[in-house]
């Protein structure tokens, strides 16, 4: 870890034309993600926050997606629909903080897809081909989904739309 650390960060500081002294806050992922990936990261920034006496600050990596998105777009203040491979939450923007309002209690929209799409043998990212499916389609066909106050239950959906394909 201690080897690959080193050679990012160097890396980093080389492509930005800066040094550690030029750099305010140390910040790094505090979630949600994989707990391995995530105790890597924390531990690099907080060893970095340390010895070089610099602020450090956890992101939400859902949060940092997002954020990004408002960055490139110039929106304020925006409702967003969070959707992607490991992540699905309904949250908005006001006065500079961000609320969810809801997640999903198990699968996410994204892992959906993906499931969906292997068992009808598509290679991953599933969700273009899913889509071309879609598009050909004549008939609407109801799924079961489940809302709990606003945090929202995918895995029956999955489930029953695999049935229909003879996949469970």
């Amino acid at each position: 870890m201690q080897i690959y650390a080193s050679r990012v960060l160097k890396q980093a500081l080389s492509r930005a034309g800066i040094r550690m002294e030029d750099v305010d806050a140390i910040s790094y992922s505090a979630g949600p993600g994989l707990g391995p990936c995530l105790r890597v990261g924390a531990v690099v920034a907080r060893s970095l926050s340390s010895y070089f006496s610099k602020p450090l600050v956890p992101v939400n990596h859902a949060v940092g997606h997002i954020e990004l998105g408002c960055l490139l777009s110039k929106a304020s203040d925006p409702v967003c629909l969070l959707v992607s491979g490991g992540h699905t939450a309904l949250l908005c923007s006001s006065m500079g903080k961000w609320r969810f309002f809801g997640e999903t209690l198990d699968i996410t929209v994204g892992q959906l897809f993906d499931q969906f799409g292997r068992a009808l043998n598509f290679s991953s990212p599933c969700g273009p081909e899913i889509e071309k499916l879609a598009n050909k389609g004549k008939k609407y066909i109801a799924l079961p989904y489940t809302v709990k106050g606003n945090d929202m239950s995918f895995s029956g959906l999955l489930t029953s739309a695999k049935r229909m394909i003879g996949k469970v």
